[in-house]
């Protein structure tokens, strides 16, 4: 049940985590290309 509960919160932050990153990653992209 807790490693169940464990690895869900594992995944679920690891989502927010990872979609925030590749969220910021196209914006710097997108600020460095219209600076050009």
């Amino acid at each position: 049940m807790e490693s169940s509960a464990i690895l869900f919160l594992v995944v679920f932050w690891g989502a927010i985590i990872g979609a925030a990153g590749i969220t910021l990653t196209s914006l710097m992209k997108h600020q460095k290309a219209e600076n050009n």
